[in-house]
Parts: structure tokens; sequence; C-alpha cells
């Protein structure tokens, strides 16, 4: 059974989830760049920087810290499988929604080639939960500049942006698109 859509770094062939040789370098480079120590907005960057594609089909979108989050804790890139992470609602319109448990969800190993370590992959989750639980402590904490400072040129609202443990205030539009 094949996912609707592949992750990326893989391609079907013959029926069959395989690596994509291409891509395959460009996935582990996000894992060690991670692992070293660079946030997920930083390696988005230096990807647009390169010019590298998410997909063929995505040319011209630019990679966002939401692809990289993605990237980082899908467990397809070390050779498993969760299936219905999503579903159809029973109401009308249906909806496709994130499955919190209202689903069952069904885990099977090694259904395909992996991309990535099992240790690194679980390296790599540690640090992630490492670093939420500092950036949630630190946005618990009211600030008296929250919804007070606008862009000059577009009138967007700041919002508090991290990197690494660095806090800084970025305009939320320009942020996002720097042109």
């Amino acid at each position: 059974y094949l996912p609707a859509a592949m992750p990326f770094g893989y391609v079907v062939k013959n029926g069959e989830a395989v690596p994509d040789e291409e891509k395959t370098s460009i996935v582990q480079w996000i894992f060690q760049e991670y692992l070293r120590g660079q946030n997920m907005s930083e390696i988005a960057e230096e990807l647009n920087r390169k010019e590298i594609p998410l997909r063929r089909e995505d040319m011209g979108k630019r990679w966002r810290r939401s692809a990289i989050s993605y990237i980082l804790s899908n467990e397809r890139y070390i050779g498993n499988s969760r299936w219905q992470k999503t579903y159809m609602t029973d109401t009308m319109p249906a909806r496709h929604v994130l499955n919190h448990g209202e689903r069952d969800q069904y885990y099977a190993k090694n259904t395909h080639s992996a991309i990535i370590d099992q240790s690194v992959f679980d390296a790599v989750q540690v640090q992630k939960k490492l670093r939420g639980d500092i950036r949630s402590q630190q946005s618990k904490k009211e600030s008296p500049l929250h919804l007070k400072i606008y862009c000059g040129n577009c009138g967007s609202v700041f919002k508090r942006k991290y990197r690494g443990e660095k806090l800084y205030w970025v305009c939320r539009q320009h942020d996002e698109n720097a042109e």
C-alpha cells in the first residue's frame, strides 16, 4: 500500500516507494544540519538560497519551516509507515483533518527502504522536544511588546522569532517573503 503523496526524497517505481537518488542527500543534509544546531527556518532559507525545489510539481514554491519540521518528524524516512494521520470528517461538507486519536492509526515497520538511520531520527526527535520545550517556556512569558509593534512598510504586526536561543522581532509579512 502506497500513500497518496510520497514524501520528499521518495519516488514510486514498480509500485514501490524507493529513495530518489537526487533527493536522498538533501534529506540527509536536513537531518545533519538540524543536529548541528541549525533551526528549521535556517535550513529552509539555505535550501531556498541554493534554489532546491520542493518537488517537480512545486516549482517556484519556497521551502518553509513547516516543510522542514514535517521531514524531521516523518517516520517514512526510517522506512516505516503510519496510516491514517489524517481523515475525512463525517460532516457535510467533508473536511480533511489531522487525526489526534479520533480514528485508529496503524504503524508498520520496514515497509520500504530507509533514507535516515533510526539513531539519527531518534536524536532529531530528542532535539525537537528539547528545543520545543525551551521555546514554549519562552513563549509563555507575555511580552509588553505583543501586538504593539507594526511594520512601517506594510502595517503587519511584528512577531517574536527565535534563532537558536536568541529572540528578536520581525514583520510577519516580510519574514515569509523578504522581497
